[in-house]
């Protein structure tokens, strides 16, 4: 798996965590995905963090 497609698989992950909060409202599940994808360094975990720092930052 290249880091780009590594990347992108950790933004889908992110979108699908956002969505199941979104739905659930369970945000210690969402908080326990960031904190987990947090301590790694990986393109996964990159492109995760990446795509929630976007959800958050829009308007």
């Amino acid at each position: 798996m290249t880091y780009e497609s590594q990347c992108q698989f950790g933004r889908a992950i992110a979108a699908s965590e956002i969505d199941d909060c979104k739905a659930t409202g369970n945000y210690p599940k969402l908080i326990r995905a960031i904190r987990e994808m947090a301590d790694q360094s990986h393109g996964v975990s990159i492109g995760f963090l990446q795509a929630i720092a976007e959800k958050a930052a829009r308007r």
